[in-house]
């Protein structure tokens, strides 16, 4: 998104405080010129991917917001990506963590037998289950 310093209603600022506020993740790109240091830093602090001062050159502008789109992208893949191992990591239930958490950890088997107080044989059942909800061939990083 790219906005203004200064508009009629609201100023980027309060945009920009208005969309966090809502949690709306946007990439945002302020141009102004009226521009100020601490204006900047307050932008730049609060998640402004780029702030710049009119008048501005075409070519900078176009490359600022090509980045500006690239950077929402990759943070969109992310979220998107952080979104579905969170999914997935929701199938599981409590025992299923508790051996996950174990399992990463480095516990063996036999160690995590021991210490839930089941059978190894339970462990590779669980273990096995955790793998098929989480979608994965090893549970090795």
């Amino acid at each position: 998104m790219l906005t203004d310093l200064r508009m009629p209603g609201m100023t980027g600022l309060e945009l920009q405080a208005a969309l966090a506020a809502r949690h709306i993740e946007v990439t945002l790109v302020v141009l102004t010129a009226h521009g100020d240091v601490s204006t900047a830093r307050a932008a730049l602090k609060n998640g402004a991917f780029d702030f710049l001062e009119k008048p501005v050159d075409d070519a900078q502008l176009v490359e600022v917001l090509r980045n500006a789109l690239r950077a929402d992208r990759e943070r969109r893949a992310s979220s998107t990506s952080r979104s579905a191992a969170d999914a997935r990591l929701a199938r599981l239930t409590a025992r299923e963590r508790e051996i996950l958490a174990l399992l990463a950890a480095g516990h063996l088997n036999r160690e995590i037998a021991t210490q839930l107080e089941i059978s190894p044989r339970t462990v590779e059942v669980h273990k096995a289950r955790i793998m098929e909800k989480l979608e994965c061939h090893s549970l090795r990083s």
